[in-house]
C-alpha cells in the first residue's frame, strides 16, 4: 500500500513538473518594481499610499504660501494666527484639533525612513527680511547661523532679530549691522570675519517679499509630482539611460 502512494505521488510530482517544461508561465514582479518609473525599468505605476501623501502636501504648501484663502481664514480662527514660521507653528499645533487635522500635521513623519520628507522640501527665500530671522532661520547656506557661528550667536544682542533691523540700505547698496553684548575676543573677530565674507554674497530685495519655496520644482511651486518622486526616492540612476532607450523603441 505505501509503495503503491509512493509511485502515485512520485508519477503526480512527474506530471506537474512536465507541466512547466514549454509551457508559457506568468512572471511575478514585486510591486515594488512595478512601481518604480519608466527610468528606473518599472512600469510607472502609480503606489497610491505615495500619491495621496503627496496630494496632501498641498495642504502645507497652502500654509507656505502666506496667502488670505479660504483654508488660511479657517486654520487661523480654529487654531489662531499662522505667521511667516508656519513649519514651527505645525508642530505646536500638532496634537491639538480634529483627526483630520492632527494627521495632516503629522504628513512629515508617517513615511518608515523618510521622516522629513515634506518640510525638508520647503527652503524659506529671503526678500525684503522683514519676517526671516537673521540668526534662527535657514535663509542662506544649509543651516541657521547659530548653527554656523555659535560662538557669535552667543554674543549677540538681537538673538531673534529680523534680517531687516540688522543693517540699512544706503545709496541702493545694504550695510549690515550686527550687534554684540559685548566687545568681541580676537578670535570671534575672525569668526565674524568668516561671518561677513558669506554675508558678501546676500541682501535683501526691497521690492520682494519673504517666501518659501518647495526646492525640487524649478518654479520654486509645490507640485504632486515632484513631492511623489522624493517619496518613490527617485533619483539620477546610472543605468537610467537603458531603460529609457527601450521605451523609446
Amino acid at each position: 500500500m505505501d509503495q503503491n502512494v509512493r509511485h502515485m505521488k512520485d508519477a503526480g510530482l512527474k506530471e506537474i513538473l512536465n507541466g512547466f517544461v514549454g509551457t508559457r508561465k506568468t512572471s511575478w514582479v514585486c510591486w515594488d518594481k512595478v512601481c518604480k518609473s519608466k527610468k528606473e525599468g518599472g512600469l510607472g505605476v502609480k503606489e497610491l499610499r505615495s500619491f495621496n501623501l503627496a496630494l496632501l502636501g498641498k495642504w502645507w504648501s497652502r500654509l507656505a504660501s502666506g496667502n488670505d484663502g479660504p483654508f488660511h481664514r479657517i486654520i487661523e480662527e480654529k487654531y489662531g494666527n499662522v505667521d511667516s514660521h508656519w513649519l514651527e507653528w505645525i508642530q505646536e499645533n500638532s496634537h491639538k484639533g480634529s483627526s483630520w487635522w492632527r494627521n495632516i500635521c503629522k504628513l512629515d513623519n508617517v513615511v518608515h525612513n523618510k521622516r522629513g520628507w515634506l518640510s525638508d522640501g520647503f527652503k524659506l527665500k529671503m526678500g525684503d527680511g522683514n519676517t526671516v530671522r537673521f540668526w534662527k532661520d535657514v535663509w542662506i547656506g544649509n543651516q541657521t547661523l547659530a548653527n554656523q557661528f555659535p560662538s557669535l550667536f552667543r554674543v549677540s544682542s538681537g538673538k531673534e532679530e529680523r534680517i531687516s533691523k540688522l543693517g540699512k540700505w544706503r545709496d541702493r547698496n545694504w550695510e549690515w549691522s550686527v550687534q554684540w553684548r559685548r566687545p568681541l575676543f580676537e578670535w570671534e573677530k575672525d569668526k565674524w570675519f568668516e561671518l561677513q565674507a558669506l554675508l558678501d554674497n546676500a541682501k535683501p530685495e526691497q521690492e520682494q517679499r519673504d517666501r518659501w519655496e518647495w526646492k525640487h520644482d524649478k518654479e520654486g511651486v509645490y507640485v504632486v509630482k515632484a513631492a511623489y518622486n522624493v517619496l518613490s526616492s527617485i533619483s539620477g540612476n546610472v543605468k537610467a539611460w537603458i531603460f529609457k532607450r527601450i521605451w523609446s523603441r
